[in-house]
């Protein structure tokens, strides 16, 4: 893909097969940005808005990046699309999954500390604390 990229600068096509490439090796640094590159070539192009809607939400778990690349997605993609309905799907759990997230960190702060352990009995023939 890279040799692709240096003959034909702006090789879209390239960039978009560097893309799913580099998500698959996890180099989700260099998808993101090829994803990025392709959006300003390409700013109404549903399937590219899809593809970095799974990078964010399933291979790099970035859930409230993910939801609004998701969202752009199911506004952008016609009803017919072949995965409007997944995506669809996707954004609900997203959501869920952002709320369980945020009220389990809202938990954590309001918790109680921990209580001090107990110190343990002194061993028998030592002397106690009292003595």
């Amino acid at each position: 893909f890279d040799a692709a990229i240096g003959l034909e600068s702006g090789n879209q096509d390239a960039l978009l097969g560097r893309a799913v490439a580099a998500r698959g090796l996890n180099d989700f640094k260099q998808a993101r940005a090829d994803y990025d590159t392709l959006f300003k070539a390409q700013p109404g192009n549903a399937d590219l808005r899809y593809n970095k809607c799974l990078l964010l939400a399933v291979y790099e778990e970035k859930y409230e990046d993910a939801l609004p690349v998701c969202e752009e997605f199911t506004a952008m993609a016609p009803p017919t699309h072949a995965k409007r309905a997944e995506i669809v799907k996707r954004v609900e759990g997203l959501k869920q999954t952002i709320e369980f997230m945020k009220q389990e960190e809202l938990e954590k702060k309001n918790a109680p500390p921990p209580a001090e352990p107990e110190a343990a009995p002194p061993a028998e023939g030592e002397p106690t604390p009292a003595e």
